[in-house]
């Protein structure tokens, strides 16, 4: 992860020399999303929804920009019948998170742009279950990585239609079939559709 974090920060250094082209954008996208939570025991699991993300950057060089971004990556639902309590459990998992990495881009031809993403996220796990009128939540916060990528349409100068994938990690605690606390992880993707603006 210090390697990373470096190497990060050596490229926004590199770049400081073209801040006389500097520009800010910011932009807001939604879609699909899905958090791949280990939940193949249970009756039922909806592991995809809707998410978004926000964004926003500055450009340091006229191919590379800091950015700043908020995803929220849906929540699953799921659902199992317990014999000893004779009741259905329904259960939930909401993932956002809180990144900042840099983001570099080139020019395709015909309006077109593509960008690739790359930073660290406090990523939040939020699970929760509820049965006979009884619920009870546990949070996870970890620094995972994310990356993603993406294709950017001109409609004029400084607006533009964005496509984007983008995917992290989160981790959380499960329970085995021996009642022993077990940490995981799950992959998280967005796939999302949105607008950006440039000033």
């Amino acid at each position: 992860m210090r390697t990373m974090l470096t190497a990060l920060a050596a490229a926004a250094v590199v770049s400081i020399p073209a801040a006389a082209s500097a520009q800010g954008y910011v932009g807001a996208a939604v879609g699909a999303a899905r958090i791949n939570v280990d939940c193949s025991d249970l009756d039922s699991c909806d592991k995809t929804s809707t998410g978004w993300k926000a964004f926003g950057g500055w450009r340091v060089h006229p191919n590379l920009a800091v950015e700043a971004v908020y995803m929220d990556f849906g929540k699953v639902k799921a659902s199992d019948f317990d014999e000893e309590l004779d009741a259905t459990i329904r259960g939930s998992a909401k993932g956002r998170s809180l990144g900042l990495g840099v983001a570099a881009s080139a020019d395709v031809g015909g309006g077109l742009s593509a960008v690739a993403r790359l930073g660290f996220a406090r990523n939040r796990l939020e699970l929760s279950a509820s049965a006979l009128g009884v619920s009870e939540s546990d949070t996870t916060s970890a620094t995972r990585p994310y990356f993603g990528l993406g294709l950017g349409y001109k409609v004029t100068p400084n607006v533009s239609i964005d496509v984007g994938f983008d995917t992290t990690r989160f981790r959380y605690t499960d329970v085995n079939d021996a009642g022993e606390d077990v940490r995981r992880s799950a992959t998280a993707r967005l796939l999302a559709v949105g607008l950006g603006m440039s000033f």
